[in-house]
């Protein structure tokens, strides 16, 4: 895959001023984090359909509440996945400025789909605990 090498200045605190440090830092292109969003967005749309499916239907009021939360939180991380792809698609110079947003967006996404596993095995044993 093909990498976009970019040179970034930061400032670093010297005594009395500023002083610039120049390093090239490795950013992937836009293309590839297009192929990030959209291999995401894909599961997000499986961790979804196993929300709805039969198998792992809610038993409890709680799990009524939390199977609707984390339905509503697939559905807004769906929506920032589109915004963050739209902004990938429309300005090819939003590699450095949309990697932070991605990164974040990255981050949620795996902390759904832990809270998502959390749900499947709390439900499986309760349905294993009725048998």
């Amino acid at each position: 895959m093909d990498k976009q090498y970019e040179s970034t200045t930061t400032f670093a605190m010297g005594v009395g001023n500023y002083q610039i440090i120049n390093k090239e830092v490795n950013i992937p292109n836009s293309e590839f984090q297009l192929q990030r969003l959209d291999r995401n967005q894909k599961h997000i749309a499986q961790l979804f359909g196993k929300l709805c499916s039969y198998i792992c239907e809610p038993r409890t009021q709680e799990q009524f509440m939390k199977v609707n939360d984390l339905k509503t939180t697939a559905w807004e991380l769906r929506e920032a996945n589109v915004a963050i792809s739209a902004t990938f698609r429309n300005d090819r110079n939003a590699t450095v400025r949309g990697m932070r947003m991605l990164e974040r967006h990255m981050q949620k996404s795996v902390v759904f789909s832990k809270t998502v596993q959390g749900y499947f095995e709390e439900v499986k044993l309760h349905r294993t605990a009725y048998i």
